[in-house]
C-alpha cells in the first residue's frame, strides 16, 4: 500500500457515493488503496449530522474537503497567548 497524507476531492466524492451506496469502509480502503483509518478519520470529518437510508452518519465529501482545507491553513498556528495577571 502506498503512503499517501490525504485523499483528494474526487476520491472524498468515490467514498461519498460508495458510503451512500452501503458499501464498507475496509473494502472502500482496500478499493483507494489508503488505511482503514484514514477512510474512518475522512467520514468523520465530513459528517453533516444527519443519518442516511442505511441509518449510518450521513458524509458529504465537500464537507471533508472544506475541513481538510481549514485544518491544512490552521497548521502550526498557535493561539494567541493569553494575558497572566
Amino acid at each position: 500500500m502506498a503512503r499517501r497524507k490525504s485523499l483528494t476531492l474526487q476520491e472524498r466524492q468515490e467514498l461519498e457515493r460508495r458510503w451512500a451506496n452501503g458499501d464498507g469502509a475496509v473494502q472502500i480502503a482496500k478499493d483507494l488503496d489508503v488505511s482503514n483509518m484514514t477512510i474512518y478519520t475522512e467520514l468523520k470529518r465530513g459528517q453533516d449530522g444527519t443519518l442516511d437510508g442505511n441509518a449510518r452518519m450521513t458524509y458529504r465529501a465537500e464537507l471533508g474537503q472544506q475541513a481538510f482545507q481549514r485544518a491544512l491553513r490552521n497548521r502550526g498556528r498557535r493561539a494567541a497567548a493569553q494575558a497572566t495577571d
